[in-house]
C-alpha cells in the first residue's frame, strides 16, 4: 500500500482556542490578528523508509514551510519506534477498574490527572504547540470517488521520476501558501449532543432544520440525502 498511495492531510490547530478545534468553520484563520507571529507547524510521518515517495514528500514540506518562515517539527513515528498499539501500558498511574479495564474511559481519566506515558504526552505537547498538522502516511484516510488532489498520488512507484520532481515542486509551492488556503468544512461539534446520556447523535433542532434541504450536511453526515457536491475536495466559498 504504501508503495502505491502516498497521502498528506494537513488540519489546523489552535492552541489559543481549543474549543475551535471541533468548530468547522472556526479554523478558517484563528490566527488573524496574530499575523505576526512565527506559525508551527508538526508534520507525523508514518513511513518506515527515507527513500520512500512519503520521506520525499516529508521532507519537500519542511523545506517549503521553512522558506516561508514556519518552525517545523516533525515526529518520525518509525524512527522513534513509537508504540501505536493501546495497552494498559499507555497509563502509568492505578486503573480506576483493573478488574474490568476500558480503555477509552480510563485512558480520558489518565489525561485528566496526567497520568498517561511519557511518550503519549510528548505528542499531545507537540499537538497543543501547533497552528498546523500534517499527517504524511502511505494509507488511503478517505474513499469513494471523491478524493483529496493534490494531496494523493497514485501508483507512485511506476511513475517517472520526472513527473514526481513535478509533483514534489508543485507540493512544495502548494505548502508555501498553505496558511491562505480555505478549508474543507466538516459539521462542527456543536450540532451534537456530545454526552453519553445523549448518545452524541446530532441534536433534534438541527435534524428538523435540514429536513427540508437538498443536500445533507457533509459526506459522514449526510443525512439520507444526496451528498453535498465535491464536499471532500473542494471548500466552502
Amino acid at each position: 500500500m504504501a508503495t502505491l498511495l502516498q497521502q498528506t492531510i494537513t488540519e489546523r490547530v489552535s492552541p489559543v482556542d481549543k474549543k475551535s478545534i471541533d468548530d468547522g468553520p472556526a479554523l478558517t484563520k484563528p490566527y488573524a490578528k496574530q499575523e505576526n507571529r512565527v506559525r508551527k507547524a508538526l508534520i507525523l510521518l508514518a513511513h518506515s523508509e527515507r527513500t520512500s515517495f512519503n520521506y520525499a514528500m516529508k521532507e519537500a514540506t519542511v523545506e517549503a514551510l521553512k522558506r516561508k518562515g514556519w518552525e517545523v517539527t516533525v515526529s518520525d513515528l518509525y524512527a522513534m519506534n513509537f508504540n501505536p498499539v493501546i495497552s494498559r501500558n499507555n497509563i502509568t498511574g492505578k486503573l480506576e477498574d483493573p478488574g474490568n479495564s476500558q480503555y477509552p474511559a480510563e485512558s480520558v481519566l489518565a489525561y485528566k490527572e496526567g497520568l498517561l506515558s511519557p511518550d503519549i504526552v510528548a505528542e499531545q505537547k507537540k499537538l497543543q504547540a501547533t497552528d498546523l498538522v500534517i499527517f504524511q502516511s502511505g494509507t488511503l484516510h478517505f474513499c469513494g470517488f471523491q478524493v483529496l488532489e493534490p494531496q494523493l498520488t497514485n501508483s507512485i512507484g511506476h511513475t517517472p521520476e520526472d513527473v514526481r520532481i513535478q509533483i514534489l515542486e508543485g507540493w512544495k509551492k502548494r505548502q508555501e501558501n498553505i496558511w491562505d488556503e480555505m478549508p474543507l468544512y466538516f459539521a462542527p461539534s456543536s450540532l451534537f449532543d456530545l454526552n453519553f446520556q445523549a448518545g452524541f447523535l446530532m441534536k433534534k433542532e438541527v435534524q428538523d432544520e435540514q429536513k427540508n434541504k437538498k443536500f445533507g450536511l457533509s459526506l459522514g453526515h449526510h443525512l439520507g440525502k444526496s451528498i453535498p457536491t465535491d464536499n471532500q475536495i473542494k471548500a466552502r466559498k
